[in-house]
């Protein structure tokens, strides 16, 4: 199943009801799709690189996730403003940046970390079950299937 603009959007209860604040959907179609896209991106050149990795769509989401916020942080900063003085009260303006960045660093770290720690059990499985199928010195070593072996001794091909 692939990560879907739908499932993100119900991951981050992005929808006009639950987003009474801006009374619309937080972020559009397109931009999903991209973060989407970018995840994916970013994961596959993440080390360890290795030929067949497949990262899970629930840690897709978190990448995708920690993009958009990303952007929202980054476009927040661009167009910063400390805010207006309107009948001497003083209405800040741009708030939200920090929240932003906040979020990006949590579901990027959160990302970057599972797809690492995937890779790698992927990557050690792989080695480990082709070196092991056809290897003589394993099935001697007392890890036969029988529980007899060589009776604990570790002995080099």
């Amino acid at each position: 199943m692939a990560l879907t603009v739908e499932r993100v959007r119900k991951y981050m209860r992005d929808i006009p009801s639950e987003n009474y604040k801006h009374g619309d959907k937080f972020f559009s179609d397109s931009e999903i799709t991209n973060a989407i896209e970018e995840a994916s991106s970013r994961a596959a050149d993440m080390p360890p690189l290795g030929s067949g990795n497949t990262i899970p769509d629930y840690i897709l989401l978190y990448g995708a996730i920690g993009i958009l916020f990303e952007q929202k942080y980054i476009n927040s900063v661009i167009n910063y403003n400390p805010g207006i003085y309107e009948n001497g009260l003083h209405v800040p303006s741009g708030e939200d940046a920090q929240l932003f960045q906040q979020l990006a660093t949590y579901f990027l770290n959160r990302f970057e970390e599972q797809v690492r720690e995937r890779k790698v059990a992927e990557n050690i499985t792989t080695a480990m079950t082709s070196r092991n199928a056809g290897s003589s010195w394993y099935r001697d070593t007392g890890r036969n299937k029988s529980g007899r072996g060589s009776g604990g001794r570790y002995e080099c091909p």
